[in-house]
């Protein structure tokens, strides 16, 4: 029997994901702890939602024998450095779990930063949206079994007493195994939206996207599906993709990176496939800008997507 009472968990990062990942764990009966240090009322108010003890980022750290760390991307490696260096000259050091999108080169450069002060890490890949009631995404992990075993204490119990728990799966036993899942399921799943963002506003530009759009209703109905869901599928979420995609592109970078690259000028000269998710970075950022006022393509997009879905619901009646 796993004394859930006493496994205290930290978790850096009160996001949605974040606060729903605690509620899992709350659920199990774990204390949790968030640092809420500077954070908004809307954080605040998810940690008091899903009973999640305020606290601040050097306790989180200090106080807890299991570190969550899930942040936007482009802060996972910074929180990383920052907790490596408290950890350095604290006597209790708890088993650092890193779940954010991001390479495993990345991950890799954790496990250095944590090694060196004799910090236990895991990498980790968070595949689907934030848990609930009806839902439970999948953590994928990655790195030394013994490790594996402490991170497993909070999967969903075999024959469960509560809602509790989180959906846990082995990736592999190296570091960077699990991170290269994500990458290859994210750069798949919003690598599409990109391609759907991408042509339908450009479509739009010149003239074309109604022409598109019934293209689509004739021959490939779910695409038309696509487009008429797309504003809904990027609002809460596209300000965090930017970060994403560029690790994406680094991913493409290091695993693609074939000896036998492409010839320039009679020279070999390593692929940069990871150029495509580079656009994409700066195409989802451009709409997030678009969000808060700063450009034309949050508005656009919605207009796209409210237009598909008329047409769908045009050819219904």
């Amino acid at each position: 029997m796993i004394d859930y009472q006493n496994l205290r968990i930290g978790i850096l990062g009160i996001g949605e994901m974040g606060a729903a990942v605690g509620g899992q764990l709350r659920k199990l009966g774990c204390p949790v702890l968030v640092d809420l240090e500077n954070r908004s009322s809307k954080s605040h108010n998810r940690a008091a939602l899903h009973d999640l003890t305020p606290s601040t980022f050097n306790s989180v750290l200090s106080e807890s024998v299991l570190v969550l760390s899930i942040v936007p991307p482009k802060e996972a490696l910074g929180v990383a450095k920052r907790a490596a260096e408290f950890l350095s000259t604290s006597t209790r050091k708890p088993l650092y779990v890193d779940c954010n999108a991001v390479s495993p080169d990345t991950k890799k450069a954790m496990e250095i930063i944590f090694s060196e002060f004799g910090i236990s890490f895991l990498d980790s890949g968070i595949i689907g949206g934030p848990p609930s009631t009806f839902y439970n995404p999948t953590f994928y992990i990655s790195g030394p079994s013994q490790l594996i075993t402490i991170f497993s204490q909070v999967s969903i119990p075999s024959n469960p007493s509560s809602e509790g728990g989180l959906k846990i799966k082995v990736a592999g036993d190296q570091i960077g195994a699990a991170s290269a899942l994500k990458m290859s399921y994210a750069g798949i799943s919003k690598g599409y939206f990109g391609i759907l963002a991408a042509m339908t506003l450009s479509a739009k530009r010149y003239g074309a996207l109604h022409a598109l759009l019934k293209e689509f209703s004739d021959n490939s109905p779910e695409r038309l599906d696509s487009v008429a869901g797309l504003s809904d599928i990027l609002r809460p979420r596209v300000h965090r993709f930017d970060g994403e995609m560029m690790e994406i592109s680094e991913f493409l970078d290091g695993s693609l990176d074939f000896e036998s690259g492409d010839v320039e000028g009679g020279k070999v000269v390593a692929g940069r496939e990871g150029l495509i998710y580079e656009g994409f970075a700066a195409l989802f950022g451009r709409i997030a800008r678009g969000q808060m006022g700063e450009g034309i393509e949050w508005d656009e997009l919605e207009d796209i997507s409210r237009i598909a879905k008329e047409m769908k619901e045009a050819e219904r009646l």
